[in-house]
């Protein structure tokens, strides 16, 4: 229905409503238009035929959070004037007494002209929304034991394709003074007060970054870059400020001075231009920073406040506390400790919008994403009544980033396409990098492919000319991505490697053990499993030295997979559990699903069939068939393997469950290869011509190419094992090379087929390909040590 109404346009009196584009004409000009009021003129348009009452409308626009009639007045006053409308004459959109708002103007929906084949720049608002997804390009990955494999590329791309999510655009941007706040000196003495070390900073960066005529570094850039690896001929501070861009610093110290704090700080405007020192003193470290920010102001020869964005800020001196002790935590990566700071500062201090902001952030990162867009749908509401351009544009970006991680990739880039202007607006040429950077991602998942090149040129471009050497690494993150998802592996290997490269010359050890995780996928995409494995080992590690818990996820389920793949079986227990106890402390039950997977994968390889399908049975419980119906196949996929053996007595109604959810998907061919297979397996023990008429209509749905390819042999290796049917032996051994292949799982089977048969040619080949595969992955292995990186990197000039 979607896809239907995207198609349409609606013609009423002298106005043209366009869905696809989010447009409204009238007499043939485009009219400027809020999100909310074009959503509202979409609504009332699209159901014209009846009035559709205030509850219906704030649920249709707001969902269930709470709006005031004065809110919801001014949308009305807004979408009537757009039209050409007012409140007193009502012509086209009428207020029915007792029932509603009614669209009454005439209308006639008309099929919307296609596209042109010019796709226009990221900043342009007409840009066409694209209404179709598809899944994130996920690694090559070939499981062990009993999966549908095709179908978990796709249900787990949020979990594998986590740091391919290019990280950080006007064509002419103004380069404002660019002033970074960096960690001061906590000398009182008193430990308990380390948290003033960067959440002082954080707390000025906050209060400052709304000032007209400056570019205020984020506190969290400048927080990761502090940490960067420093070269041996640069000062920590030179270093940062380098990696920042920062053209002013600010620097620092807390110290005690009997029963008072004295706070000092330095402004290094550079440039020849004179420093400013500021002294400040107090009984509260927070009440001393608020006061520090008109001090600085002054230095930088600012205006004075005016706006409410520069007058609002937590006035008492223990929210301010509150609200520095909240960013502390975030800059440490600790977001579950910077919550509830956030929380008590926006219920206290509703005015102060950074903290509505961080508040977001802390709860996205906490995998709490409903309440995280709830949270920014609320500080957009606010910076729109306020016109706070950059407050607007900042919660866009980190909305079109929510629904990125949702899978709502059109939402997405309809966020990034109304933040793109707003942006340029700004001049913050930052912001507009890390806008083009996600729109790549974006575009590249919807198959938008010219728009996503149109977008990695500007990013380009803008990194180029403001010398944003953060975002290099994410300049070639973002092609590596585009390379993936239009299947040039090799090409993405190259600009993984440059990203790399980047990522170690400013010295940001997580972004390149993030970046050595990507050249791991790309390495798996083209097959190159030995290169691959101490990669992705190394990932796996750091990911836990970092407590990056999805890099050490990502890296551990990638690197479980391979282990089990070489029959290392033994090495598989202890990854497992480390990712079950990150899904169980994340409370993700994806995660949780799928390190049980692996679990059962080692118990399976290792014989214990029962286990393995107890394993299978509590992945399942965790998955809901109608939101991930993907990943509830490919699982249960998982149980109906085991129980083959174990329980096939149970496997005709398991296989009756699977055909219900598939039937209700909207293309349920897309489902025939699993289904065929599942049902293969429920039909072995009491109908095995049926069984073998299933397999080889799978055969034929299947290719040989395919990942997936594996999950046949494999069924129908189980399948002859367990009714000793040669028929469907022939089929799981056809166009099967022992040689060749690269899953210990099939090649045990396939042994176990060959002793049953006494096939010793079968069974030797099968035993040395599984003897090579063992010793490869071992040797792999002991190079995945602190030189895992050597030799990987790429000038990213080549």
């Amino acid at each position: 229905m979607q896809n239907e109404a995207q198609t349409k346009e609606y013609h009423s009196g002298d106005c043209v409503i366009v869905p696809a584009t989010r447009r409204l004409l009238r007499d043939g000009a485009e009219v400027e238009l809020e999100a909310k009021v074009f959503d509202l003129i979409l609504l009332l348009v699209g159901d014209h035929a009846r009035a559709l009452g205030k509850q219906e409308i704030i649920e249709a626009l707001w969902g269930r959070r709470p709006i005031t009639d004065a809110a919801l007045s001014q949308l009305i006053y807004k979408a009537r004037r757009a039209c050409g409308d007012d409140g007193e004459r009502q012509t086209v959109i009428r207020t029915i007494y007792g029932r509603g708002l009614q669209w009454v103007a005439p209308v006639r929906e008309m099929v919307a002209e296609p596209p042109s084949s010019t796709v226009p720049v990221i900043n342009d608002p007409s840009i066409p929304v694209a209404t179709t997804t598809m899944a994130a390009p996920a690694p090559h990955r070939r499981f062990a034991w009993p999966i549908a494999t095709a179908i978990i590329l796709l249900a787990v791309g949020v979990a594998l394709a986590w740091w391919l999510v290019p990280r950080g655009v006007a064509h002419d941007a103004t380069k404002l003074p660019r002033v970074a706040l960096l960690p001061i000196e906590n000398a009182t003495g008193d430990a308990a007060l380390d948290w003033t070390t960067r959440g002082v900073p954080g707390l000025i960066g906050s209060l400052l970054a709304p000032s007209p005529g400056i570019d205020v570094v984020d506190p969290l850039q400048v927080a990761r870059a502090w940490n960067f690896a420093v070269p041996r001929e640069s000062s920590r501070i030179d270093h940062t400020r380098k990696v920042v861009g920062a053209s002013i610093l600010v620097t620092g110290a807390l110290r005690k001075l009997g029963s008072v704090y004295e706070l000092s700080l330095q402004v290094e405007r550079g440039a020849g231009r004179r420093d400013a020192d500021i002294v400040l003193a107090g009984s509260e470290p927070g009440a001393l920073a608020v006061a520090a920010v008109r001090r600085i102001r002054e230095a930088l020869d600012l205006p004075s406040q005016t706006s409410p964005a520069l007058a609002a800020s937590p006035v008492d001196p223990y929210l301010a506390q509150t609200f520095a002790r909240g960013m502390d935590a975030g800059m440490h990566g600790r977001w579950s400790d910077a919550k509830p700071y956030f929380a008590l500062c926006v219920k206290e201090t509703p005015d102060f919008l950074p903290c509505r902001l961080r508040l977001a952030q802390a709860q996205a990162s906490t995998n709490e994403l409903a309440e995280a867009q709830k949270t920014l749908g609320a500080l957009l509401d606010i910076a729109h009544r306020r016109d706070d351009t950059k407050v607007i544009a900042e919660s866009l970006f980190q909305l079109a980033d929510v629904s990125l991680i949702r899978h709502e990739h059109a939402t997405a880039l309809r966020r990034l396409q109304e933040a793109a202007p707003l942006a340029r607006k700004l001049g913050d040429a930052g912001l507009q990098a890390r806008i083009a950077l996600k729109s790549v991602d974006v575009a590249a998942r919807l198959k938008q492919f010219e728009l996503a090149g149109q977008a990695l040129q500007q990013a380009r471009d803008l990194v180029q000319r403001h010398g944003l050497q953060e975002n290099k690494p994410d300049l070639y993150n973002s092609e590596a991505f585009l390379a993936n998802a239009r299947g040039d592996y090799a090409a993405a290997e190259k600009s993984d490697r440059a990203a790399l490269t980047a990522s170690t010359a400013v010295g940001n050890e997580a972004n390149a053990a993030g970046d050595a995780y990507n050249v791991g996928l790309d390495l798996l995409r083209q097959k190159k499993t030995a290169e691959a494995l101490p990669l992705l080992a190394y990932a796996f590690r750091m990911g836990g030295k970092l407590q990056n818990v999805r890099l050490e996820f990502s890296g551990g389920d990638n690197l479980a997979i391979l282990l089990l793949n070489a029959g290392l079986i033994e090495r598989v227990q202890p990854i497992a559990d480390r990712l079950l106890a990150i899904g169980q402390q994340q409370k993700n039950p994806v995660w949780q699903a799928l390190a049980l997977i692996l679990r059962g994968g080692g118990e399976w390889n290792g014989g214990d069939r029962r286990a393995a399908l107890a394993s299978a049975r509590k992945s399942v419980a965790l998955v809901d068939p109608v939101q991930d119906p993907d990943l509830w196949i490919a699982l249960q996929y998982n149980v109906a393997m085991a129980m083959v053996f174990e329980e096939p007595a149970s496997l005709p109604e398991l296989s009756k469950q699977v055909e219900a959810v598939i039937a209700k998907q909207p293309k349920p061919e897309d489902y025939r290869y699993s289904q065929l297979l599942i049902r293969a397996m429920a039909a072995a023990a009491n109908d095995k011509t049926a069984a073998v008429r299933d397999l080889e209509a799978a055969a034929i749905a299947a290719h040989p190419g395919d990942p997936a390819h594996g999950d046949l042999h494999r069924a129908a290796l189980v399948v002859a094992l367990a009714s000793h049917d040669a028929d469907a032996a022939r089929v799981g051994l056809h166009d099967f090379d022992p040689s060749t292949c690269h899953d210990a799982d099939i090649l045990q089977l396939a042994s176990q087929w060959a002793h049953q048969q006494d096939d010793a040619s079968l069974a030797d080949e099968a035993a040395r390909r599984l003897k090579h595969l063992r010793e490869t992955a071992l040797a792999a292995l002991r190079t995945s040590g602190p030189d895992a990186l050597a030799g990987i990197a790429t000038d990213p000039g080549d």
